[in-house]
């Protein structure tokens, strides 16, 4: 079963214009281990992790969520942060929003699947 929630990164997003270019990229899960938080950075300065509401529960192994980003909150490159319910700790740099459809969080390699078209106005 997938889990799907729509989750913006800022709260003034809700203040951006329509016309903001915003991205969407699948957090999967395929590692054994449930996702506790999920964060992300922009890559210049990317130290400030914004962490991402996954209401509340933990990302099950095997399940997925759609995170929506913004052009306004970063760019295309961002510093991706997962902390795993064992306390293990994966920080992905530059990971490429634009181009990229999923994440997937339990592989070491490869994590960017291409997307044809993952940018929408």
């Amino acid at each position: 079963m997938r889990v799907l929630l729509l989750i913006t990164l800022s709260a003034s997003a809700m203040n951006a214009s329509a016309a903001e270019r915003i991205y969407r990229f699948d957090l999967v899960n395929s590692a054994p281990n449930p996702i506790k938080t999920f964060a992300v950075a922009a890559a210049l300065g990317g130290e400030i992790y914004r962490e991402i509401n996954l209401h509340g529960q933990w990302l099950p192994a095997g399940e997925s969520v759609t995170i929506v980003t913004r052009k306004s909150e970063g760019g295309c490159l961002r510093n991706l942060r997962t902390v795993f319910g064992n306390g293990e700790v994966r920080i992905e740099r530059n990971f490429d929003v634009c181009r990229c459809a999923s994440f997937d969080a339990g592989r070491v390699e490869k994590k960017c699947e291409q997307a044809s078209v993952s940018m929408q106005p």
